[in-house]
């Protein structure tokens, strides 16, 4: 017989949220894109297979996960602008390309 268990996905509560964020959501209200939160969320499995390489413990994994999850919030707040995906777009020209509005509504 199988089993459900109440906490079960709790460990991933923080990291969903790290990939939201980092991926250009706001926190204090606003829209993101799919695409940023995709990279954002490759991106943190690769600095998490990184820390598993490294032997780096749960316990520190999860602390360095939270501290980056601030800075990204912190670096929002002090630049007022759009997050990191959306500049990484605007850097690579793809911003409003292939019916992508500025604010990831389509045109």
């Amino acid at each position: 017989m199988k089993r459900f268990f109440a906490e079960s996905g709790t460990n991933f509560t923080l990291l969903s949220i790290t990939a939201v964020v980092l991926g250009g959501t706001s926190v204090f209200g606003g829209r993101g894109t799919a695409l940023g939160t995709g990279v954002a969320a490759l991106l943190i499995m690769l600095i998490q297979n990184a820390m598993n390489q490294l032997h780096i413990t749960a316990y520190w994994q999860y602390i360095l996960t939270g501290i980056l999850t601030l800075a990204a919030v912190a670096i929002y707040a002090a630049r007022g602008r759009s997050g990191f995906a959306s500049d990484l777009l605007a850097r690579l020209g793809l911003r409003g390309a292939a019916g992508i509005g500025t604010r990831g509504e389509a045109q």
